[in-house]
């Protein structure tokens, strides 16, 4: 569980608010009838993202991986799904490019998501597609010192803002993964960093509460870790598990009831 030789720990969510921070989350589900009724900026976003996939394919061949694994999901303690991901950064620079899949039974069903994030000279950029649920598409950029979200749903459109202080960190719901950026800057007790939730707009403000090294077991073995405790202005409980290379090796939510464990290398 070593990071590469020579690969600086990243921060690349930290961004400063005059560069423009782009998030779509478009939710799909197959065959649903009712499709048509959204507007015409869905065809738009979905170029867009074709477009930036096709960039980060062809960006891969310079870039390397700085870590890659999968994690199994557990809800109300019972095996929902799983998520396996791959983080890289470009070898020539500072850019990085990080995406997971993730496949699980939701409340109503099966859901599935592909997040890809992305940061290439100061710009940062975030899109994720899932499938289980009606067509919602959610576009934020940054305005000032606010986000911007657009939302399209079935209900039809409407637009909010979101204050953001400098130095937010985007942080979806059920991607494990996004932990890794969080990760440097959780060192120090009393370290506060702000958060915004992409899937529903939300913001919150994490504070480290306390810090304990540990010894986490990991399949038949087990391995030394630095469980962090997270807490939020509104009451928010989170507990981060991170290797001596940052990685991160779990997570828990109690308010979502939610336990991502990875596994063994």
């Amino acid at each position: 569980m070593r990071r590469a030789a020579g690969v600086p720990r990243p921060n690349p969510l930290v961004h400063p608010f005059g560069n423009r921070v782009m998030t779509t989350v478009e939710h799909r589900q197959t065959n649903s009838p009712r499709s048509s009724r959204v507007p015409g900026l869905l065809p738009s976003l979905a170029a867009g993202l074709a477009l930036s996939l096709l960039a980060s394919t062809q960006l891969s061949a310079q870039q390397q991986v700085v870590d890659e694994g999968t994690f199994r999901i557990f809800r109300d303690g019972a095996e929902v799904g799983s998520e396996s991901f791959t983080i890289r950064r470009d070898q020539a620079g500072p850019d990085w490019y990080a995406s997971g899949e993730i496949s699980m039974r939701g409340e109503d069903g099966p859901v599935d998501m592909v997040a890809r994030m992305s940061s290439r000279s100061g710009v940062l950029s975030y899109q994720n597609r899932i499938s289980g649920g009606p067509i919602s598409v959610v576009a934020i950029e940054v305005a000032g010192r606010n986000l911007v979200a657009q939302i399209l749903s079935e209900e039809g459109e409407r637009q909010r803002e979101i204050p953001a202080d400098a130095g937010s960190i985007l942080l979806e719901e059920d991607v494990a993964h996004h932990f890794y950026f969080l990760g440097p800057r959780t060192e120090q007790v009393g370290n506060r960093i702000p958060a915004v939730i992409p899937m529903t707009g939300r913001r919150i403000d994490l504070t480290v509460a306390r810090i304990d090294q540990v010894e986490l077991p990991m399949g038949s073995d087990s391995v030394p870790a630095r469980l962090v405790h997270l807490e939020g202005a509104g009451g928010e409980r989170l507990e981060v598990w991170f290797d001596r290379g940052g990685r991160v090796l779990q997570v828990e939510i109690a308010a979502r009831r939610y336990r991502a464990v990875r596994n063994p290398s």
